[in-house]
């Protein structure tokens, strides 16, 4: 049986046809106790959202090449894992025993470095010795296991449906007995207000039954419930330049921010300004134009103040959160503080105060995982849990002050 996905009119205004909801076909649902394998891991939010479902999950193995991921992790989980990086490790090492018993989910999260116009479009095909290219180590793996995951999920960028090497990856799961179902979906659609969407491909081995897309909730959260109250000095920006800024506050729909300068590409002595605006619309949060396409050393360079009413842009990678998104705070400019992008990814005050590692590798290491509570629907849809009760106890979790 064949699925497919029709785009009309580009990403944004994706339908699915054939793909959820199919007749004759029985919802997957699982039955067995759970053990989670984590590929490319980075500090399980995976994990996190089986836990915050109360589901019967063990953390069973993991791969992460970043020490500060795995850092971060182990405080999480209160676990003891090592670096190991995907290229070294082999079936034997993710030890895939008694499916009979046990249902494998295997969760490949691939860096998505490649699939944007930051990262040049370098793309995931097969060979292509790019970091999206990683993704060619799960069929390496796939190919030596003799027992199989019952389910493989995928996470990455929207832009992997357009990335070369996409339709390779899905015929090669199919040819491993893998029917794939592939659903995008936003943050601000589960609980979090943060404009984040992201592709997800759920991939159920030798079954005719089928997944089904989680059911949206209404957002009841705004970014300012979950701000902490108490905030360090250093977070804020120096008072003269934030005037400027507030000044230029004076109409909610569209925004001149600060100008940036930025160098042009193949004329290191030429530097433009570039000045993105903010535009209300969708649940009337803050959304930032982009205005042009110029990078520095690979970055996007853009700055913007958000208002706290409305939601939070998608968080980024950039490290010390010097390009993180700025809010105002009582007549004054401040960036996120790292426990505040934490709640932005799902992951309460109880958990991401553990953490050790530096403000810029926190920045980094939210920027760059999955938030939880979309991860919880989607394991919800496959353990048949009320998810969206689950994620509306840990929005209100979110919503306690340090």
């Amino acid at each position: 049986m064949c699925h497919f996905v029709y785009i009309k009119g580009g990403l944004e205004t994706m339908e699915q046809l054939s793909l959820f909801n199919l007749p004759n076909n029985e919802k997957y649902k699982i039955t067995k106790p759970i053990r989670l394998i984590e590929l490319f891991a980075g500090y399980g939010s995976q994990s996190l959202a089986l836990k915050f479902l109360g589901a019967d999950f063990e953390t069973y193995k993991i791969c992460e090449f970043d020490k500060y991921a795995i850092q971060t992790y182990n405080a999480f989980h209160n676990t003891n894992f090592i670096t190991s990086d995907i290229t070294q490790i082999h079936s034997c090492d993710l030890e895939i025993v008694d499916t009979a018993i046990y249902e494998y989910i295997m969760f490949y999260s691939f860096p998505c470095t490649d699939l944007s116009i930051a990262g040049k479009m370098r793309g995931m095909e097969k060979g292509s010795n790019t970091r999206s290219g990683l993704l060619w180590q799960v069929e390496r793996l796939l190919n030596e296991m003799q027992e199989k995951p019952q389910l493989l999920i995928m996470e990455n960028v929207p832009t992997v449906l357009k990335a070369t090497g996409w339709q390779e990856w899905q015929e090669s799961l199919k040819s491993f007995g893998y029917t794939n179902y592939i659903t995008v979906l936003n943050a601000k659609e589960f609980g979090i207000p943060q404009n984040r969407r992201r592709c997800f491909m759920i991939s159920i081995l030798n079954s005719n039954s089928v997944f089904n897309t989680p059911k949206k909730m209404q957002l009841d959260i705004k970014l300012k419930d979950i701000l902490e109250k108490n905030i360090e000095e250093k977070y804020y920006m120096p008072n003269e330049k934030a005037a400027t800024i507030i000044n230029q506050l004076k109409n909610k729909d569209t925004v001149l921010i600060d100008m940036v300068q930025a160098k042009r590409e193949g004329k290191p002595r030429e530097y433009i300004d570039i000045a993105p605006t903010l535009n209300a619309r969708d649940y009337k949060e803050p959304r930032l134009i982009q205005v042009g396409e110029l990078d520095i050393k690979g970055h996007r360079i853009v700055k913007a103040v958000y208002d706290p009413n409305g939601l939070a842009p998608t968080l980024t990678t950039m490290q010390g959160g010097q390009r993180q998104p700025k809010i105002t705070d009582n007549k004054r400019v401040r960036k996120l503080t790292p426990c505040e992008c934490f709640k932005l990814m799902g992951v309460p005050n109880s958990i991401n105060k553990k953490t050790t590692v530096s403000n810029s590798q926190q920045y980094k290491q939210a920027g760059n995982s999955i938030v939880t509570t979309v991860l919880m629907a989607i394991f919800g849809e496959l353990l048949g849990i009320d998810y969206q009760t689950k994620i509306n106890e840990l929005v209100e979790e979110l919503k306690e002050c340090a």
